[in-house]
């Protein structure tokens, strides 16, 4: 007696995928048509003589109909997660309808196989365990570019749009509202999934988007003089509280991903947004975003190679960069380097190196402040004022 039960997402692909490679058909010598793969497969999970069952018969029948149904997206998402080409042919039936002929491998496994787990290596993600992965990737500035590229692109797509066809390959499976919420920080955000795809896909058809966002702020003492930090929505200037913005990109810094935009408003000059401290994001269907072309103080931005954009920004803080001279030990190569990256100017004497940078004002003051009596800025005198002010208020604070 067999069971009967429908298989799972999982359980068909992986039956789809065992039988093709039990049989490994070629171009050559192909499944010729959909219904024989079925078979194959249908045979392999109930061995017994079909013929003789009427009641796996009318399993056989039933659960054809949704292998039917699901099979090109099957075949989709195996083409993205294995190590296989699975291709197909169409033709027209009589009826008009078409009808999935010739199924076979394409060549030889793309990867070499792991030799400590062996051929069949499969990892069963849901869809918040694949973002909690990628944005631990994403946020680690150790990782080579060319590894992050080869684990999270898709073709000549960005990281985050390879990640977008897993989604679309999962599409009909996925309910936003029961994935467990990803906590990145001090903000248990619910809709944080859900609000980077809305934002990447607003990105990748250059629409605006529909926001608001969160603030923190502490509570008014309560009668025993005790209060708490919490959160609310941001208020516009106007005391609306939706904010409209055009997206660009998405980057990672400090742990975090931040949504590089221009304001509505704003003299259409670039911004930086704390992803996870966005709710309630909607695209704009109707409103195409402002080029990137029209945006006054976009500096070095481009979203395709955002580096010397980050490194411009050690604190993530908005604004222009402007050209800064330092002077440090050598033995702070570590710090200059992990900040600004390894392409710095440098001119060194002793065991003194004067090095050169652009970089946010304010974020270089805060740089500077991190490390205290271990740096000293050469310039632009506006930046030494600052640090003076800044050194002198801590010194009445202090006193």
């Amino acid at each position: 007696m067999f069971e009967k039960r429908s298989l799972t997402t999982s359980e068909r692909r992986n039956a789809i995928l065992s039988v093709l490679e039990e049989v490994k058909p070629s171009k050559e010598a192909p499944i010729k048509t959909r219904t024989d793969l079925f078979d194959l497969i249908f045979k392999e999970r109930y061995p017994k003589d079909l013929d003789n069952q009427h009641e796996a018969k009318k399993e056989y029948d039933r659960v054809k109909v949704n292998f039917r149904k699901t099979f090109k997206p099957d075949i989709e998402y195996l083409n993205k997660t294995t190590d296989y080409f699975i291709k197909y042919d169409e033709q027209r039936h009589d009826n008009g309808k078409l009808m999935v002929t010739n199924i076979y491998i394409d060549a030889a496994p793309r990867r070499d196989t792991n030799p400590q787990f062996g051929d069949d290596l499969r990892t069963e993600l849901n869809v918040s365990d694949v973002f909690a992965v990628a944005v631990l990737l994403l946020t680690n500035k150790y990782i080579p570019p060319e590894d992050l590229s080869r684990i999270l692109n898709d073709g000549n797509k960005g990281g985050w749009l390879g990640l977008q066809a897993f989604i679309d390959s999962e599409k009909e499976l996925i309910e936003f509202e029961t994935i467990n919420p990803i906590d990145l920080g001090t903000v248990k955000n619910p809709d944080y999934v859900k609000n980077i795809m809305e934002i990447i896909r607003a990105i990748a058809e250059k629409r605006k988007i529909k926001f608001r966002y969160y603030e923190f702020y502490c509570k008014d003492e309560e009668a025993d003089g005790k209060s708490e930090i919490s959160v609310r929505d941001k208020l516009n200037k106007d005391g609306t509280k939706d904010k409209i913005v055009s997206p660009y990109a998405i980057l990672p810094s400090l742990g975090r991903l931040f949504l590089v935009c221009s304001e509505d408003g704003n003299n259409k000059r670039l911004s930086l947004r704390r992803v996870d401290l966005m709710k309630e994001i909607t695209t704009l269907e109707d409103e195409k975003a402002s080029p990137l072309s029209d945006i006054a103080n976009k500096g070095s931005f481009d979203p395709e190679f955002p580096g010397t954009y980050l490194k411009e920004r050690p604190h993530m803080w908005g604004g222009e960069a402007i050209d800064v001279r330092f002077e440090c030990e050598t033995d702070m190569a570590d710090a200059v380097a992990d900040w600004f990256g390894m392409d710095v100017n440098i001119e060194r004497e002793g065991n003194i190196m004067t090095v050169s940078v652009s970089v946010v004002e304010e974020a270089m003051l805060c740089w500077v402040m991190q490390y205290g009596r271990y740096v000293k800025v050469l310039s632009p005198p506006s930046l030494k004022k600052k640090l003076r002010d800044a050194i002198d208020v801590m010194s009445k604070n202090h006193k």
